[in-house]
């Protein structure tokens, strides 16, 4: 049986692996055949990093219907790596500059149907500086 997605977090230094503690924090404990952490450390050799790469999508692909890959940043190593290897395949999505909100729903939907646009929307909608949303007391009464 196929899980519905599975989803590959890949950063510069160990920004994924916080990304998915801070997020199981919130969904609770994450499985390896659904999420995978890929962290690119400084001085490693990029083709260990794409071989692993490839390895951990393809370890993924078999056992989900699909693989999202999250990169940190358009322009680096993981994002490049990513692009490079599957582009052109159907069953993986790509989305680079992922935050928390975007990890915490893809999680919390993985065994349902979802909109990949629809839930980048939401992430990017998280990302506001607070002071222009909230009038004072809202703000004062949050701090509380």
């Amino acid at each position: 049986m196929l899980f519905n997605r599975g989803i590959l977090i890949a950063s510069h230094g160990d920004f994924a692996k916080g990304a998915l503690m801070t997020s199981e924090m919130f969904v609770g404990e994450t499985t390896t055949d659904r999420v995978r952490v890929l962290s690119l450390m400084p001085g490693e050799n990029i083709s260990d990093f794409e071989q692993l790469f490839k390895k951990q999508v393809g370890e993924l692909l078999k056992v989900n219907r699909e693989v999202i890959i999250l990169t940190d940043l358009i322009g680096g190593s993981p994002n490049n790596v990513a692009l490079s290897q599957f582009i052109d395949q159907e069953r993986v999505h790509i989305v680079t500059g992922f935050n928390i909100p975007l990890l915490v729903e893809l999680i919390s939907s993985y065994n349902v149907e979802i909109d990949v646009e629809g839930i980048i929307s939401n992430a990017q909608r998280a990302l506001f500086k607070v002071k222009s949303k909230l009038n004072v007391e809202e703000e004062e009464e949050l701090c509380l």
